[in-house]
């Protein structure tokens, strides 16, 4: 077992963090430098943090690795995803054409982006550069909920790293058989809960 983090840049990851969370007055945060060709780990702070000296003198909360044990929903960022699985299974490309309307109704609710807009004609690009909510529920109708699921899983999303340290969560996969509401939502980064650990591998 040999750690990958590199003392300076963890440093660095770590005061940047803490003045981040402090200025945005956020309850926490994580950052996570990673080498995409590799997939070490070069970089891995939490904040807040804690005096390794006097562990006991800081919240039990702040004693852990949000990190890899605090699962939470990605957002928009999985939409990265849900488009690497529509352009490799063929059901999409970044030139596909989708009519986004200003609302979209699912599973007993309405979806909305989150800027108001009348009816919008996007290509596929345009849907993830604008970070369309709506634009990426309906490319991803076109594709069968088991295969979503077991792109997702492929990406290493509802099961632990390799990255050997204690505990570590493996998050929250809705199964193959999603309700149709369920898939839209996962489209975009709601209904499912990951790792920060595996959302960085995931993405590099």
């Amino acid at each position: 077992f040999q750690l990958t983090l590199d003392s300076e840049v963890q440093w660095v990851a770590e005061r940047r963090l803490a003045e981040q969370v402090s200025r945005t007055r956020a309850d926490s945060g994580i950052a996570i430098v990673m080498d995409v060709k590799t997939g070490q780990v070069i970089a891995l702070a939490n904040a807040p943090s804690y005096d390794s000296s006097r562990p006991q003198a800081a919240p039990s909360e702040d004693r852990g690795n949000r990190a890899i044990s605090a699962p939470y929903e990605p957002g928009s960022v999985q939409k990265i995803l849900t488009a690497a699985a529509l352009i490799d299974s063929g059901t999409a490309n970044p030139s596909t054409r989708v009519v986004v309307p200003g609302r979209l109704a699912s599973g007993g609710r309405s979806i909305k982006d989150h800027f108001p807009h009348g009816v919008l004609h996007y290509t596929m690009r345009g849907v993830i550069a604008d970070s369309s909510n709506i634009g990426t529920a309906l490319l991803t109708r076109q594709l069968d909920k088991q295969q979503l699921h077991d792109y997702l899983v492929s990406f290493g999303l509802g099961s632990t790293t390799s990255i050997e340290l204690p505990g570590e969560s493996a998050g929250i996969m809705p199964k193959p058989a999603m309700t149709s509401g369920q898939r839209d939502q996962v489209a975009f980064g709601q209904a499912i809960a990951v790792t920060g650990i595996q959302e960085a591998s995931a993405i590099a």
